[in-house]
């Protein structure tokens, strides 16, 4: 396996069309991804996080569905091309996992702590799949924000849904990324 840095420099999205067509996802590796992810870091132990898996015929079914609300909620902004691509994810993407923020009505933590909690799981859920040298991709477009979106999706009431993560097997590798340098992004306050 890969140390821990090399791992988060080198995590990149890899969007469903540089996927190999047909990706298969082992279930081990599944698992792997979902265990990782609850282990993230959240505010009063809340754990405030759900997933779907959609794999096979599911996952296929699904992609038809969510192309259907974004093309029914598009209006004016609908692109044939966005279309044609959410309802073909199945060919390349072995897995999608939506990713849910599942807020408890008990819950005394902030919502937006708990939504930034949703989000170091989906970080884990990328760096392991990196690990695994598989391709990823948080998916936040199409349908994300539709409130048609919620009638395809088995959703409780207190659900929010954050978008959805794409595993595939790589048909290339990333491309190696670009940060600004250190000292443009950290202020150190030493005295």
């Amino acid at each position: 396996m890969k140390d821990i840095s090399t791992i988060i420099r080198n995590r990149r999205t890899i969007k469903p069309k540089a996927m190999k067509e047909g990706s298969v996802v082992p279930k081990e590796v599944i698992i792997e991804v979902l265990e990782n992810a609850i282990w993230a870091p959240n505010h009063g132990k809340t754990e405030p996080w759900h997933f779907l898996v959609y794999t096979g015929n599911a996952l296929k079914h699904f992609c038809g569905l969510h192309a259907d609300v974004y093309k029914q909620g598009a209006g004016d902004k609908f692109n044939d091309a966005k279309y044609n691509a959410l309802a073909n994810w199945y060919k390349t993407v072995g897995c999608m996992i939506v990713v849910l923020h599942r807020r408890s009505s008990q819950s005394r933590i902030r919502e937006n702590e708990e939504k930034e909690a949703v989000a170091c799981a989906v970080q884990n859920m990328w760096l392991t799949v990196e690990a695994y040298n598989y391709a990823g991709m948080w998916a936040t477009g199409g349908g994300t924000y539709m409130p048609e979106i919620t009638e395809i999706l088995p959703m409780e009431p207190n659900d929010n849904l954050m978008g959805f993560f794409l595993i595939g097997e790589r048909s290339v590798d990333g491309v190696p990324g670009i940060r600004k340098p250190l000292n443009e992004k950290v202020s150190w306050m030493e005295e």
